[in-house]
Protein backbone atom coordinates (compact mmCIF):
# COMPACT_ATOMS: atom_id res chain seq x y z
CA UNK A 1 0.00 0.00 0.00
CA UNK A 2 1.25 3.51 -0.76
CA UNK A 3 2.03 6.17 1.80
CA UNK A 4 1.35 9.93 1.83
CA UNK A 5 2.78 12.89 3.67
CA UNK A 6 0.08 15.26 4.88
CA UNK A 7 0.71 18.26 7.13
CA UNK A 8 4.21 16.89 7.75
CA UNK A 9 3.04 13.45 8.94
CA UNK A 10 3.53 10.25 6.95
CA UNK A 11 0.49 7.98 6.67
CA UNK A 12 0.97 4.42 5.51
CA UNK A 13 -1.48 1.95 4.00
CA UNK A 14 -3.35 4.72 2.19
CA UNK A 15 -6.05 3.85 -0.30
CA UNK A 16 -8.09 6.19 -2.45
CA UNK A 17 -11.57 6.18 -3.86
CA UNK A 18 -14.00 8.66 -5.20
CA UNK A 19 -17.15 9.65 -6.96
CA UNK A 20 -17.67 11.80 -10.00
CA UNK A 21 -19.87 12.71 -12.90
CA UNK A 22 -16.99 13.10 -15.33
CA UNK A 23 -19.25 12.08 -18.20
CA UNK A 24 -20.13 15.79 -18.11
CA UNK A 25 -17.93 18.49 -19.55
CA UNK A 26 -15.76 20.14 -16.88
CA UNK A 27 -17.50 23.45 -17.64
CA UNK A 28 -21.00 22.04 -17.06
CA UNK A 29 -22.78 23.75 -14.14
CA UNK A 30 -23.13 20.51 -12.13
CA UNK A 31 -19.69 19.00 -12.80
CA UNK A 32 -17.91 17.47 -9.80
CA UNK A 33 -15.24 14.97 -8.90
CA UNK A 34 -14.39 13.98 -5.33
CA UNK A 35 -11.42 11.87 -4.31
CA UNK A 36 -10.89 10.62 -0.76
CA UNK A 37 -7.68 9.23 0.74
CA UNK A 38 -8.11 6.86 3.68
CA UNK A 39 -5.34 5.66 6.02
CA UNK A 40 -5.77 2.43 7.95
CA UNK A 41 -6.37 3.10 11.64
CA UNK A 42 -6.84 6.85 11.04
CA UNK A 43 -9.68 7.43 8.58
CA UNK A 44 -9.95 10.03 5.85
CA UNK A 45 -6.72 12.04 5.75
CA UNK A 46 -7.31 14.02 2.55
CA UNK A 47 -10.20 15.01 0.29
CA UNK A 48 -9.91 16.70 -3.10
CA UNK A 49 -12.97 18.24 -4.76
CA UNK A 50 -12.94 19.48 -8.36
CA UNK A 51 -15.94 21.53 -9.48
CA UNK A 52 -17.12 23.39 -12.55
CA UNK A 53 -14.31 24.95 -14.54
CA UNK A 54 -11.67 22.86 -12.78
CA UNK A 55 -11.74 24.72 -9.45
CA UNK A 56 -9.91 22.55 -6.89
CA UNK A 57 -10.52 22.45 -3.13
CA UNK A 58 -8.25 20.30 -0.96
CA UNK A 59 -9.00 19.42 2.66
CA UNK A 60 -6.50 17.62 4.87
CA UNK A 61 -6.60 16.13 8.34
CA UNK A 62 -5.30 18.84 10.64
CA UNK A 63 -5.73 17.07 13.98
CA UNK A 64 -5.23 13.51 15.01
CA UNK A 65 -4.95 11.46 18.21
Amino acid sequence: MPSMIIEGKTYTNVISGGIDNTYMDINAPNYFKRTFYWAKGVGIVKRVIITTGGAIKTHTLLRHN
